[in-house]
């Protein structure tokens, strides 16, 4: 197999992630500047400091693990409201992810509940993938697109606690104490004065 034919292959396996990819990407570059605008004037108000500050204290393990608790909810809540039949390729790009999140944490010990997380969010997708397929192909009535709703709307919940309670996980093992090194920092400047 030639190299030309392995990138067709290829693009041909990830065409129907390209939505979502888009929607994660969009979304990203959405949000990062809102932060930077809620920012302003906090901690130090220089442009530098407010884009580090997001990401202040943070090694490179909380950094990959806050990126990929991001884009696993992204994709989850878009293929909630894409309202299509999910294939192996749209479980990759929630899973792998995903995987990457729960391994790459600090504490050992809490992998696999990490792990147990991921698989009840996981479960919930899948729900929600076949009351989506049973609607999609039966024609089936306003009952089931309630139900689809409110399996959709707990699943797209859970993915947003999820979310959050890693990033309370995430922020609690910040290794810089900002209070102390604003401090710090003006006591610096009033000794020079």
């Amino acid at each position: 197999m030639s190299l030309t034919e392995l990138a067709v292959r290829v693009m041909a396996y990830a065409q129907p992630l390209i939505p979502y990819m888009l929607v994660v990407a969009l979304a990203t570059a959405g949000v990062l500047p809102v932060l930077l605008l809620l920012g302003r004037g906090v901690w130090v108000d220089r442009g530098r400091f407010r884009w580090m500050g997001l990401f202040l204290g943070l090694g490179r393990w909380d950094c990959l693990r806050l990126g990929c608790a991001w884009i696993k909810l992204l994709v989850l809540l878009s293929f909630l409201v894409s309202f299509q039949k999910l294939g192996m390729a749209q479980y990759l790009l929630f899973l792998v992810p995903g995987l990457v999140q729960c391994l790459s944490g600090r504490e050992l010990p809490r992998i696999p509940g990490r792990l147990v997380w991921l698989g009840l969010e996981l479960v919930a997708l899948l729900s929600c993938n076949m009351v989506c397929g049973y609607i999609r192909d039966v024609n089936a009535g306003t009952l089931y697109y309630v139900i689809y709703i409110f399996m959709a709307l707990f699943a797209a919940l859970f993915g947003v606690y999820l979310f959050l309670t890693e990033l309370n996980d995430i922020s609690a093992g910040r290794s810089t104490d900002l209070e102390y090194e604003w401090d710090r920092e003006h006591d610096a400047e009033d000794g020079e004065e």
